[in-house]
């Protein structure tokens, strides 16, 4: 009776693994489109260039309780003014997709 409650569980913790492992991989075949086509795009308009020389950037990471410019407003205390500052506004306009890079 109980091994038949482990292997329920079991195949249940695969499907999910097994679903999670999915999402990244097409994320993955999507950059890796979306990389072919800006490759394409530079030898358009510079065929000598070789776009693998290119040294990839990791794009900043930044976890969710402080973000940029956080650290010093609370470490100041004055925590409440800091929405006020321009910088942070559009560090907060980044995170959601509609401001300039950080």
């Amino acid at each position: 009776m109980g091994k038949a409650f482990a292997l329920a569980a079991l195949r249940r913790k695969r499907a999910h693994l097994a679903g999670e492992m999915a999402l990244p991989e097409k994320s993955l075949a999507k950059l890796r489109r979306a990389l072919d086509t800006i490759d394409a795009t530079i030898n358009l308009f510079e065929p000598a260039t070789n776009p693998e020389l290119i040294a990839p950037v990791r794009p900043c990471v930044r976890g969710i309780y402080f973000q940029l410019g956080s650290g010093r407003a609370f470490a100041t205390g004055d925590a409440g003014s800091r929405w006020a500052d321009r910088r942070s506004c559009d560090c907060r306009l980044c995170h959601c997709g509609q401001g300039i890079g950080c």
